[in-house]
């Protein structure tokens, strides 16, 4: 199959690496695949490393309707001497160009859009015009996605598709040996290690997970906890001095980007996502289950529809940090729970949320498609 993935998005996001990891997926099975988007993004650069052919516009995210319509030309030429089945298209900019290129190509592909953004969808008349009559498949990367789609849009229920975000369960883990961060960071070894990882934005909700910090000390003053970043700047300083008022240096730990991020994963005891909104996809629960770990998180997105509670980990309500803090004192008071949880968290994520399945997946979706008249 002849695959055209538009993923013109600026950075790289959870939305980004859904369409990113599908794409290498694709090209893993046979598939020819061509990687479209923003000159110079991340996932342009990622593919033009990995050796994936791509074709880069500005076309997409341009409110110029002149460089739109040249970029209408150009994206259906590409379409014919590509000789495009499938366009799968992961961000609302761009995507009337796209569906207007593929309605006036030679090779009328056919049109799937995925949407992996919590935000409600616009309930503009045009935009359910784009879904309804130009799209032959929607993929929804979750139930609550899907739902938005139906009550906003008015979208028949069979008409869209949920495919969840996978993880590499060859790379993420359980590690029997690897480089212990503890000494490194200044953690006994008998210290609990609970940590977050992600972006530094407010939607991640930090300030919950060092007050829950402050809290868990008062029945577990031996633990740690540790915050990395995947950028550092004002963000990281106004985090730091949250830690300082709550004075809680030396015991809230923070570095930024880890080239040896496994590693540190697997020094951990217990991950948290106190995200306060988006989690679309939520890469990092999945990536804590598959390294055998308990999660505490968050019932934003999808993350409900992902972590099992009770199972996997345990589900808290946002903005909670009393309801954190309960949670991970509730694993840190029982061990063979916290592994059991570790341990199922491990296989659902090799039964449900492999790459394997997750192509797969996708691909009765183009099939589907394809079928579509």
């Amino acid at each position: 199959m002849n695959i055209l993935q538009v993923i013109n998005v600026r950075w790289f996001n959870a939305e980004a690496a859904y369409a990113y990891s599908l794409a290498k997926g694709l090209i893993k099975k046979g598939h020819k695949v061509i990687v479209l988007g923003l000159p110079k993004s991340p996932v342009i650069e990622k593919a033009k490393a990995d050796r994936i052919q791509v074709y880069e516009t500005t076309s997409l995210n341009s409110y110029n309707p002149f460089l739109a319509m040249a970029g209408l030309r150009s994206l259906a030429r590409l379409m014919d001497l590509e000789d495009i089945e499938v366009i799968n298209c992961h961000r609302s900019e761009g995507y009337p160009v796209i569906a207007l290129a593929a309605m006036i190509s030679k090779r009328q592909p056919r049109l799937v859009r995925t949407r992996g953004d919590v935000r409600e969808v616009k309930k503009w008349p045009l935009n359910r015009i784009f879904y309804t009559r130009f799209a032959d498949g929607v993929i929804a990367s979750g139930e609550v996605i899907k739902k938005g789609l139906i009550e906003r849009l008015g979208l028949p229920e069979e008409m869209v598709d949920i495919v969840y975000a996978a993880v590499d369960t060859e790379r993420f883990r359980p590690l029997n040996t690897y480089k212990d961060i503890r000494k490194e960071l200044g953690v006994p070894s008998d210290s609990p290690l609970i940590a977050i990882l992600g972006r530094l934005g407010e939607v991640k909700g930090h300030r919950y997970f060092i007050e829950a910090a402050s809290l868990i000390l008062n029945e577990h003053p031996s633990a740690r906890f540790l915050i990395v970043a995947k950028e550092m700047g004002e963000g990281a300083e106004r985090l730091k001095r949250n830690i300082a008022g709550a004075g809680l240096d030396g015991k809230v730990l923070f570095t930024g980007f880890r080239e040896d991020l496994l590693e540190v994963m697997a020094s951990c005891d217990i991950g948290v996502v106190s995200s306060i909104g988006s989690e679309a996809n939520c890469r990092v629960v999945l990536e804590w289950m598959a390294m055998g770990k308990p999660v505490v998180a968050t019932t934003v997105g999808v993350i409900p529809e992902v972590l099992r509670d009770g199972e996997t980990g345990y589900l808290v309500p946002p903005k909670d940090s009393l309801a954190i803090s309960k949670a991970v004192n509730m694993l840190l008071s029982d061990r063979e729970k916290a592994i059991s949880f570790g341990n199922k968290g491990r296989k659902l994520v090799e039964s449900v949320y492999n790459e394997e399945l997750f192509v797969e997946n996708t691909l009765e979706v183009y099939r589907k498609a394809l079928k579509h008249s």
